[in-house]
């Protein structure tokens, strides 16, 4: 399958890919970027690029493998959470309270969620500590 780049953002896609999986917008006309990799020449960057934490738990040795990009994800709706409680809490004042709490309580209700979640993705499935030790794992340049 060759490698194309994507008219919209020029990031390296398969053929045939009907949406590119960087920007998510439509590929209709595919321009041909670069022959097939073989095992002779050095890798280059991959259309799935992972970096992982490989974490193994200090209380009973179990190993677990975490995205970095799911992690950054979660910690980006912390952050988009936390501004819109801020904008809950202004249109409150605005409203005499009547709008944003509303929105403030969503806030609050995703904000638990996503600290659940990253609470989740750095404890031990097995036992549930957070005692850990975390390596970094980028997948680039390893061949599979």
């Amino acid at each position: 399958m060759a490698i194309e780049s994507c008219p919209n953002c020029n990031e390296p896609v398969y053929s045939g890919t009907s949406v590119c999986p960087h920007c998510r917008k439509q590929t209709a006309q595919l321009q041909p970027q670069k022959p097939l990799q073989t095992y002779e020449q050095p890798l280059q960057k991959s259309v799935n690029h992972l970096i992982e934490y490989r974490r193994t738990c200090q209380v009973c040795g179990k190993v677990w493998h975490s995205l970095v990009s799911r992690e950054k994800h979660v910690t980006s709706r912390q952050t988009n959470n936390s501004l819109l409680a801020c904008g809950g809490a202004l249109q409150s004042v605005g409203s005499c309270g009547l709008f944003g709490s509303g929105l403030q309580a969503q806030a609050s209700r995703n904000a638990d969620a996503n600290q659940s979640e990253l609470q989740r993705l750095r404890s031990c499935p097995e036992c549930s500590s957070a005692n850990y030790k975390e390596e970094v794992i980028d997948h680039a340049n390893q061949i599979g």
